[in-house]
């Protein structure tokens, strides 16, 4: 992470906070830590962009950055892997994230199956306000921020999905 420079990344923090981070000659865990202490990024590394509630509804995460039109599967997956990386999720906590979405959904934002659960993440409260449908930013913001909440992190949630078939 810390060759990452001049890059525009989205950061998932703890209490569901999303921040924006601009980092210019500053590493992710600088502006990570700062958010995490509640202290403001310095001067061009960002600015905390909105919040939602973490937990099994996933509450009104807001999208970042680009268009929430919806993506092909493939291109969702290569935002999933950014957003992840963005929130520390690389290598095991990457494949692990993937393994589930590929499980619930094979990254379509538009899935649907008949208990009424939707989307990438298969929220199981469907589409509506702060998960839509064709939003895959805002779908996998919800995603990680369901995981980190329920789970800590996608292995702990791979290896639930693994052992009950849901996560």
């Amino acid at each position: 992470m810390a060759n990452n420079r001049g890059l525009t990344i989205v950061v998932i923090g703890v209490g569901s906070i999303v921040a924006w981070a601009g980092l210019e000659n500053q590493k992710i865990t600088t502006v990570i830590q700062s958010v995490l202490q509640g202290k403001k990024p310095q001067p061009g590394t960002g600015m905390i962009f909105g919040t939602g509630s973490a937990g099994t509804t996933g509450g009104g995460v807001t999208p970042v950055g680009g268009s929430p039109a919806g993506g092909s599967p493939s291109q969702n997956k290569a935002l999933g892997q950014q957003m992840c990386a963005a929130a520390g999720w690389t290598g095991e906590e990457w494949t692990a994230f993937n393994n589930i979405a590929m499980a619930e959904s094979g990254w379509s934002n538009t899935a649907q199956n008949p208990s009424g659960a939707a989307g990438i993440a298969q929220n199981i409260n469907g589409f509506g306000p702060g998960y839509e449908e064709n939003n895959p930013r805002q779908q996998i913001a919800w995603m990680i921020n369901y995981i980190r909440g329920r789970y800590g992190d996608p292995i702990k949630a791979w290896a639930f999905h693994v052992a009950n078939g849901y996560y």
